[in-house]
């Protein structure tokens, strides 16, 4: 019992001590959250010197672990099977040097990334996004043309189709909000889909300089695939012009007027405060370019002319993994870009282990062993295949 102090009444007293009740039970309660938020800070530290260490480990493996391990090896090992430790590890470096491993090269040490830029309608992925949409790139498996996302305002809708032509039409019959162009959302559309395009070529190409990444970018930018992009989805059919100017001008098949409806649709999502729904259409739309120009940068490394020899080196140097090169396609005479070159596939028991392109056979041929080369998982499973026919 709390002793009665002189002058003070029976319930000045009572509310006294639930004042210094209540005082105490904050005081734990406050003591508990600092010890939780001790405990939280000490694992999340366990926790960071554990991941450093493991990507430390695996950066230092990749860094030791040679391209050309098989056919190092050739003749050490000869029938002798290598142990699955080793295909594991040489499936990582492959998977490193295909781009596939890029959020190895980020500095996690730096302060951590939040969105990009953030407010209530705009907001641009985080890096880690995008760094795993690049990850999956190769093995993506998702149908294409993804499927287009929604507007869901109307007015935005009508707004996104609307040419300026019938905008300024419409204009001097209302002065409602409603009657402009496409043209502003377009502006906004055009900076999302660089910034996107932009952060995806930065992790797809981590080996590219900043001019290749800017060649890069203007390709996927330009109006050509954007208008492409647009017209996979039918922007065309959506268009809303004046019926002078549908006569009388191109703009019903215009390149640039496509691709600023697309661009265009991408600022009404983002107005609607869709952005990451947005960018995550940009990088799924890019997936087919960005492995295009991945296997073409595979072509551009240095020809090994000596590549078919070891790839035959590395498949035991026996008849019975002969390898046969076979014409996959073969090149279009006064043909563009890709129609210009020889694809040829370097086959093993009936199975293809690598694909070259070149603009002779000869050259194709050895870009196909050199491709054949950067799986060794692949190589080693048709020499043994080869081996247990001995």
């Amino acid at each position: 019992m709390a002793k009665k102090e002189a002058g003070i009444s029976e319930d000045e007293l009572t509310k006294r001590i639930k004042r210094a009740k209540l005082v105490n039970q904050d005081e734990v309660k406050e003591a508990e959250t600092v010890a939780r938020i001790r405990t939280l800070t000490e694992q999340e530290e366990t926790m960071i010197k554990k991941v450093d260490k493991a990507l430390n480990a695996l950066r230092s493996l990749l860094q030791d672990c040679p391209d050309d391990f098989f056919s190092q090896n050739h003749g050490i090992k000869k029938k002798t099977e290598i142990d699955r430790r080793i295909h594991l590890a040489m499936s990582l470096k492959n998977l490193y040097n295909e781009g596939g491993l890029a959020w190895l090269d980020v500095d996690y040490s730096a302060k951590r990334e939040k969105d990009i830029v953030s407010d209530k309608n705009f907001s641009l992925l985080p890096l880690s996004k995008l760094a795993q949409g690049v990850t999956n790139i190769v093995a993506s498996s998702t149908a294409w043309p993804p499927p287009r996302p929604a507007i869901n305002s109307q007015a935005i809708t009508r707004r996104v189709f609307r040419h300026k032509s019938l905008a300024n039409e419409n204009s001097q019959r209302s002065k409602t909000k409603d009657s402009g162009s496409y043209e502003r959302f377009e502006f906004i559309g055009d900076s999302v889909v660089n910034s996107t395009l932009s952060f995806l070529l930065y992790f797809a190409f981590p080996q590219a300089s900043e001019g290749e990444l800017s060649e890069l970018r203007s390709t996927f930018v330009s109006n050509q695939n954007l208008a492409s992009w647009a017209a996979l989805y039918g922007f065309g059919m959506e268009l809303q012009v004046t019926d002078s100017v549908a006569k009388t001008t191109d703009v019903m098949s215009n390149t640039k007027v496509f691709a600023d409806l697309f661009e265009a649709y991408i600022g009404g999502l983002t107005e609607e405060g869709r952005s990451e729904d947005a960018q995550s259409w940009i990088m799924a739309l890019a997936l087919p370019g960005i492995v295009r120009q991945k296997r073409l940068s595979k072509r551009e490394l240095p020809l090994d002319k000596l590549a078919k020899v070891k790839l035959y080196e590395a498949l035991g140097g026996i008849e019975q993994n002969k390898v046969e090169y076979v014409t996959e396609r073969p090149a279009v005479t006064g043909g563009q870009g890709e129609d210009r070159l020889f694809t040829v596939c370097a086959m093993v028991h009936g199975k293809v282990l690598g694909r070259g392109n070149a603009l002779n056979l000869r050259d194709a041929g050895a870009r196909a062993a050199m491709d054949a080369l950067s799986r060794p998982l692949m190589v080693a499973e048709a020499r043994k295949e080869g081996y247990s026919t001995l």
